[in-house]
C-alpha cells in the first residue's frame, strides 16, 4: 500500500486525546522526588568525526551505557531525549484494545531499529506518591505507572498526565522496547524501536514480568495468552504489587516496571 493511502486510512484512524489528560512533554518533578544528581551529567569525550560525534557506529562509551552526553556539545549526536529527537506517532483508534486506544508511526517514512521513538513522561512521585495512587485502585484497573529508580523508589504516575507514549500498548511480538537512559542529571525513560516500523505501524511494547499476571489479547502470533508470572506463596506473602519489566540502566542493572495488570488505552 502507498504512503499516501496508509496515511488516509490513518486519518480515519486518529483518535482524539482522552477528555481530561494534560498532554507535557518532560517529566514533572518535585523536590521529593530527590531525583536530580549533577554527578550524573557525562561531558562528551569522543572527538573525531567532529562533524558527528558520538554516533553510534563509533562506539561511544557514553552511548552504550545508556548515558547521553552533555548538552553543552552541540555537534554530539548523543543527545536524542535532551533534544527530543521524536519519530512523528499519531494515536490512533484500535478497537481490538480496552478503551479503543493505540499508537503508530505517522510521518511519511519507516523507522529503524534503535531508532528512538518518544519518551515516556509524566509527573514523577516517591514512594509514599505511589502508594497513595495505588490505593485508589481496585485489583483489575488499569495503572498508569512505571517505577523509574529502584533504589530512590521513585515513580512515573502518567495516568493523566503524560504524552503518546502513555497510550502504547502491549504485544508479545512487539515493535519497541522501554529503555532507561540519564540525560542532564536525570533518569529517563526512553521507547525505542526495536525492529523496521512503517508508516501506520502500531508501536507496542512488551509488558512482561507483570506479578500475578493478566490475560492476554494483543493477537500476536506468537501470543503467550498470558502476561506476566503466577506468583508463588513468598511472592503472595511478600509485595506482589504487579509490575512489567524492560531493559534497565547500568548503574543498577534494574528493571523497569509498570505495577499495572491491564493492557493501556491511556496513560501507561
Amino acid at each position: 500500500m502507498s504512503v499516501s493511502k496508509i496515511k488516509a486510512t490513518m486519518g480515519e484512524r486518529v483518535a482524539p486525546w482522552p477528555k481530561g489528560f494534560k498532554v507535557i512533554t518532560a517529566n514533572v518533578h518535585t523536590p521529593v522526588d530527590g531525583h536530580y544528581n549533577d554527578e550524573y551529567r557525562t561531558t562528551c569525550a569522543c572527538e573525531q568525526p567532529k562533524d558527528n560525534l558520538c554516533a553510534k557506529h563509533h562506539l561511544c562509551t557514553w552511548r552504550e551505557n545508556r548515558r547521553e552526553c552533555s548538552k553543552d556539545h552541540h555537534a554530539c549526536t548523543n543527545q536524542r531525549l535532551t533534544r527530543k529527537e521524536w519519530a512523528p506517532l499519531e494515536l490512533v483508534w484500535d478497537l481490538a484494545m480496552p478503551g479503543g486506544r493505540g499508537v503508530a508511526l505517522g510521518g511519511s517514512t519507516s523507522v529503524k531499529a534503535g531508532t528512538l521513538l518518544t519518551e515516556f513522561v509524566g509527573p514523577v512521585v516517591d514512594e509514599s506518591g505511589y502508594l497513595e495512587y495505588e490505593a485508589t485502585k481496585k485489583e483489575d484497573d488499569p495503572r498508569y505507572a512505571m517505577r523509574l529508580s529502584k533504589s530512590r523508589r521513585t515513580y512515573i504516575i502518567a495516568e493523566f498526565e503524560g504524552n503518546i507514549a502513555s497510550f502504547i500498548n502491549h504485544s508479545c511480538n512487539p515493535s519497541a522496547r522501554a529503555e532507561r537512559w540519564t540525560a542532564e542529571g536525570r533518569q529517563r525513560v526512553g521507547i525505542f524501536a526495536t525492529r523496521t516500523i512503517k508508516v501506520g505501524g502500531l508501536v507496542t511494547f512488551d509488558y512482561e514480568s507483570v506479578q500475578g499476571g493478566f490475560a492476554c489479547k494483543c493477537r500476536a502470533s506468537n501470543c503467550r495468552k498470558f502476561i506476566g508470572q503466577k506468583e508463588t506463596a513468598e511472592q503472595q506473602s511478600g509485595d506482589s504489587r504487579r509490575s512489567s519489566s524492560a531493559d534497565g540502566d547500568s548503574e543498577e542493572q534494574e528493571d523497569l516496571w509498570r505495577p499495572s495488570g491491564t493492557q493501556i488505552e491511556t496513560a501507561s
